[in-house]
């Protein structure tokens, strides 16, 4: 995927299984609702496999980039070309997409939900999932690559204060 740092179109990046919590099926409005307020492209790289990219009815839609699936290194390695992460989930019990953008220095666009809040505080950019209007206008205030520099340049003490895996996992077997 080449992604031209020079025009105002954008390219986030959302990694993730065809599950109808995941949301997909709003990123042709999002995308539709950018272009109109921006008069630039919205472009969401996607990890679905061709089966679920046929059943959510998105086969041939112009604002997805579906790679398909891929593995870890190379999800990695699309997550940083990309401008940003998409995460549009309603419902999550264990992702580890937030922590990602995080760690690789991305933006992340997020669903206003506790999943993420919990995680994440104030190191993402949170829009009503159910509203592509809103994501849609809480994407166009990063639009330039300064803004999104700038709010995880920001952010990035939030990182640096999240728990080690060993503590993590100390916390877990508490709960249990």
């Amino acid at each position: 995927i080449c992604l031209s740092r020079t025009t105002n179109n954008l390219t986030l990046f959302y990694p993730s299984r065809g599950y109808p919590h995941k949301n997909h099926k709003i990123i042709p409005q999002v995308a539709d609702k950018y272009l109109k307020l921006t008069g630039s492209q919205l472009k969401i790289v996607t990890t679905l496999r061709a089966e679920e990219l046929e059943s959510l009815g998105l086969t041939g839609e112009d604002s997805l980039i579906n790679v398909g699936e891929i593995g870890s290194e190379e999800c990695a390695r699309l997550m940083y070309a990309c401008d940003g992460v998409f995460f549009p989930s309603l419902n999550e019990t264990a992702s580890s997409t937030p922590l990602e953008s995080l760690a690789i220095q991305r933006i992340l666009f997020a669903s206003d939900r506790n999943f993420v809040r919990d995680t994440m505080r104030e190191s993402a950019v949170y829009f009503d999932p159910l509203d592509p209007t809103d994501a849609a206008n809480k994407i166009c205030e990063f639009q330039g690559v300064e803004k999104r520099n700038n709010f995880v340049a920001n952010n990035q003490s939030h990182r640096i204060s999240l728990p080690t895996q060993a503590q993590r996992a100390e916390s877990y077997l508490e709960v249990i």
